[in-house]
C-alpha cells in the first residue's frame, strides 16, 4: 500500500462505513482499523478501498455483536442474583452453569482465596 493508494482510498472508505456504522467518528475508528489490518496483510490486495470497507464492517459487526451478548449477559447475570435473593436455593435451574458459577465464585461472603476459580 503506497500513501497515494491511501489518499485515495480514505475518504470513499469512510463515507462507506458512515453508512454502515450511522457514526461519522465511529467509521474512521472502523477505517482506521481496515487500513491497519489491509497494512499488515501479507497477500495482494486488488481493490484497497473494497477490502478495507469490507474489514471495516467486519470489524463493526463483531463489536456489535460482543455488545448485544455482553448486555444479554448483564440482564442474565442481574435476573441471577434477583432470583438467588429470592429462593432458598443459590441456583436457579433455568440459569447456565457457568453463569451460576460466576454468581456463586463472586459472592462477598467467600474469602479472597476461595473465590479465585
Amino acid at each position: 500500500m503506497t500513501p497515494e493508494d491511501f489518499r485515495d482510498a480514505w475518504p470513499s472508505v469512510v463515507r462507506a462505513l458512515a453508512t454502515i456504522t450511522g457514526s461519522l467518528d465511529d467509521a474512521e475508528d472502523y477505517a482506521a482499523e481496515a487500513f491497519a489490518r489491509a497494512s499488515a496483510y501479507a497477500g495482494v490486495i486488488d481493490s484497497l478501498g473494497a477490502w478495507c470497507v469490507a474489514a471495516g464492517r467486519r470489524a463493526w459487526v463483531d463489536d456489535v455483536r460482543r455488545r448485544v451478548v455482553h448486555e444479554r449477559a448483564v440482564v442474565q447475570v442481574a435476573a441471577a442474583g434477583d432470583a438467588a435473593r429470592t429462593e432458598d436455593d443459590m441456583y436457579a435451574p433455568e440459569l447456565d452453569d457457568r453463569v451460576a458459577l460466576l454468581f456463586v465464585a463472586c459472592d462477598d461472603v467467600l474469602a479472597e482465596g476461595a473465590r479465585l476459580v
